[in-house]
């Protein structure tokens, strides 16, 4: 215990000697394909016509779909919904912008979930024999939906050797961080090779909290393929869950089968694509999905190839989700969108769902979600009353035993065998249980875990305030400074009220583990839980 509160120290003393800096916007490369997977290149601005169709250096660098003729609209097109706020640009056909209205970003902005305006937040392009179309930089015509029909607009656009490419964009009406693409590819075959449809999120989520590092932690490419969630977090496959985890080396992982669904996602906030066939409009198609980092680079990237006919067209629905990581939000889709959201273990994740629905229906009740912690937790403990209330009858009845235990080892100190006897037939005399201390805490862990997972990752407790200092409880509570080490309130709340607790509770055993468990366990806990958000040290104390 002295090593792991002296290892427990050493990490709280590092990140006050070296606090993580705010990074600046990551570098925006563009994405070109070679041999050997996806690489970054020279980092472009937004293409203008002449770079369309000459190139960056006044030749052409690829074959590249489209060019500018008089009359292209390349105006960014707004579409403004209940829920979030879009821009489409007729550039590439990238979304350059998704504000989502309920939620801010570290400066108090309205959040842009979308991580750079070159990059867009999703990018298509077509791979046929071997070569890339580049859609990037790709001019496309502009029709508006007509009035009366949904929200949206078709670009339109015709390779010089008469490949045509289709995007059509469908907002909805209603209250819902979603929308529709329809995407139409005609004969891309320049050959008998294969062709592919690849759709990605180039540079991820944009990252909202105020300290970069939670979001950098909990990073991760996500997908269903069959019935296999695949996430890879920042460290790669090895890292999940570890932010700083593979260095700066980068790594990719790549996974086959009919996808449900593929994205990235920050600790709040997703981003995911679901395709489906355009006839049957069945979820799930047969494809690709690779998630990657890039050596050096601060992001995930996640990419879907899914295969376009030889010959005839190849049209493709896919739904956009692109907001937060909201449980009944991410589950209406019914295709397991759910899972993107971290809950653990998959036998604690019944117990997470339980309480997710527990905890919108308390807070149905109680607006305030600092409340709604105490009450839950609270309830959580009158109904393991009855197994709480037997571990600490079972404490005290070994307490009562001690002096017979310790006459009977006394007695037998020679002769283990004997003495282990004797103590089971002092137990069986006395109708004592020397497990009825521990098992009924066995029992109840399931759900303390399952309320830790809950909140740890509860958007709605993000920028959630309870009272007085505690303004926002999914970060520390910090309420000033002493030699740059910050002073979080709630942890030494809960240390305080831990040592109260352990002088009440009867103890039995070594009389000098007795002296230092009163100390020794609530220090630890008050390293671990020193920099967790207040709303998790909340419900630890109450």
């Amino acid at each position: 215990m002295i090593a792991f509160a002296m290892m427990a120290g050493a990490l709280l003393l590092y990140s006050s000697l070296f606090p993580s800096r705010p990074q600046g916007p990551p570098r925006r490369p563009t994405l070109a394909v070679t041999e050997t997977g996806t690489t970054p290149a020279a980092p472009r601005e937004r293409a203008t016509p002449e770079a369309t169709a000459t190139g960056t250096e006044g030749r052409p660098d690829r074959r590249v779909f489209g060019t500018a003729h008089a009359g292209s609209a390349t105006q960014p097109q707004v579409f403004d919904l209940p829920d979030y706020r879009a821009v489409i640009d007729p550039v590439g056909g990238r979304i350059t912008s998704w504000v989502l209205k309920r939620f801010t970003d570290a400066a108090e902005q309205r959040a842009d979930i979308v991580p750079s305006a070159v990059s867009g937040l999703l990018v298509a392009s077509i791979l046929t024999g071997g070569e890339d179309l580049d859609l990037s930089r790709t001019v496309f015509d502009v029709t508006t939906h007509a009035v009366g029909a949904p929200q949206g607009l078709t670009l339109t656009s015709r390779d010089t050797t008469g490949v045509d490419v289709r995007l059509d964009y469908e907002f909805p009406g209603s209250g819902s961080y979603s929308a529709r693409l329809r995407i139409l590819v005609g004969s891309a075959a320049s050959d008998n090779r294969a062709s592919f449809l690849r759709l990605s999120f180039p540079q991820g989520v944009a990252h909202l909290e105020r300290d970069p590092k939670y979001d950098r932690q909990a990073a991760a490419g996500v997908a269903l393929i069959g019935t296999r969630t695949v996430k890879h977090a920042f460290g790669g496959k090895q890292g999940f869950g570890f932010g700083s985890g593979g260095g700066d080396k980068g790594w990719s992982e790549d996974a086959e089968g009919v996808v449900h669904w593929a994205g990235v996602r920050s600790k709040y906030f997703l981003a995911a694509i679901m395709p489906r066939g355009a006839e049957s409009e069945q979820p799930g198609v047969d494809g690709r999905v690779g998630i990657r980092r890039g050596a050096g680079e601060g992001y995930i990237r996640t990419e879907v190839l899914l295969p376009l006919n030889l010959s005839g067209p190849t049209e493709y629905v896919v739904d956009l989700y692109a907001g937060p990581m909201d449980y009944a939000e991410l589950a209406r889709f019914k295709v397991g969108l759910e899972k993107a959201r971290d809950l653990g273990w998959r036998w604690i994740v019944p117990f997470c769902k339980l309480l997710i629905k527990f905890f919108e229906w308390v807070h149905r009740a109680v607006p305030n979600y600092g409340l709604c912690i105490i009450i839950l937790s609270v309830l959580v403990k009158l109904v393991f009353y009855p197994l709480s209330r037997k571990s600490v009858e079972s404490m005290r009845d070994m307490q009562r035993l001690k002096p017979e235990m310790e006459r009977l080892s006394e007695k037998f100190k020679d002769d283990p065998q004997k003495k282990n006897q004797a103590t089971l037939e002092l137990y069986k005399k006395h109708k004592v249980n020397p497990l009825g201390g521990c098992l009924p805490i066995v029992v109840q862990m399931p759900v303390f875990i399952a309320l830790y997972n809950v909140l740890n990752s509860a958007v709605e407790l993000r920028k959630a305030p309870f009272f007085l200092w505690i303004g926002d409880l999914s970060a520390p509570d910090r309420v000033g400074a002493v030699a740059g080490l910050p002073i979080h309130m709630m942890p030494l709340i809960m240390a305080g009220t831990m040592v109260w607790q352990q002088k009440l509770t009867p103890a039995a055993g070594d009389p000098q583990q007795q002296k230092m468990m009163p100390i020794m366990m609530p220090i630890m806990m008050l390293f671990f839980f020193y920099t967790m958000p207040s709303g998790l040290v909340l419900y630890w104390t109450t």
